[in-house]
């Protein structure tokens, strides 16, 4: 049997978090109109190109975070980091 992608659960998450409103997460992200690229969404390859190897201990995180899963919003954060980057933390983003 082959060996899953490592980003692959990462890749599937963000998909069902913006698409799937059985997801749990979903009133967070899809529901309030986040969404993914199409580059992205229809092609597993192209999300492992432009995102490269996670390293360890970090998370998949939007840079904006009121803005969508696309290449130039999205790096490789750790949990401390994606804690300052919340929808309700407003200081480094004007509304």
């Amino acid at each position: 049997m082959a060996k899953r992608h490592p980003l692959m659960n990462i890749w599937d998450s963000m998909l069902s978090r913006c698409y799937n409103k059985n997801n749990e997460s979903y009133k967070y992200y899809g529901e309030l109109g986040v969404t993914v690229c199409s580059r992205w969404r229809y092609f597993f390859t192209n999300f492992v190109e432009d995102m490269g190897p996670r390293p360890e201990g970090y998370t998949l995180e939007r840079k904006n975070p009121f803005g969508n899963y696309e290449p130039d919003n999205c790096e490789w954060a750790t949990r401390k980091e994606q804690a300052n980057n919340k929808r309700w933390n407003y200081n480094n983003y004007v509304i």
